[in-house]
């Protein structure tokens, strides 16, 4: 009898080494190595750096954005004193190699005649970027009016 006990209490330990075998295998299965530990947080740290990048890059186009806003109204305020300038001129001269006429203060409305550079106009009014000009060509005593674009002039002081 006392061999059966013997027995039997191996018999338990033995079982008992064998369930706790067979639990530690199993929490270690749920267990992550440290390679996988190591390759989650890279992914994480990867992904914490792509919010930031993508963080920054708004940010900079904002940046952008408003410089862009920014220098547009400087240009028109620019442009507004230049159009003031041009009404109160009396005389202007041709500074681009060509000086198309409109036939309105549209860049669409486009004529075939144009000036050249060094000719000088008459400024009459402002409106769009153009201004209404008449020339006075002394060689073959015609006279021409139409609109032509502000930046192909300047004022002659």
């Amino acid at each position: 009898m006392e061999s059966n006990k013997h027995l039997c209490l191996i018999a338990i330990f033995i079982s008992a080494i064998f369930f706790n075998s067979c639990t530690e295998n199993s929490n270690n299965s749920n267990e992550k190595s440290p390679d996988e530990i190591a390759a989650e947080n890279k992914k994480k740290e990867l992904e914490l750096q792509e919010k930031e990048l993508e963080l920054k890059e708004r940010e900079l186009q904002n940046k952008e954005e408003a410089i862009d806003e920014k220098k547009e109204r400087m240009e028109s305020v620019e442009n507004a004193k230049r159009q003031m300038e041009f009404e109160r001129a009396s005389e202007c001269v041709v500074v681009s190699p060509k000086a198309y006429f409109y036939s309105r203060a549209d860049s669409h409305a486009k004529r075939k005649a144009f000036l050249v550079k060094g000719d000088r106009c008459n400024p009459i009014r402002v409106q769009n970027n153009f201004i209404y000009i008449e020339f006075f060509n002394n060689s073959s005593y015609k006279s021409t009016d139409g609109w032509i674009c502000m930046d192909d002039i300047e004022i002659v002081y």
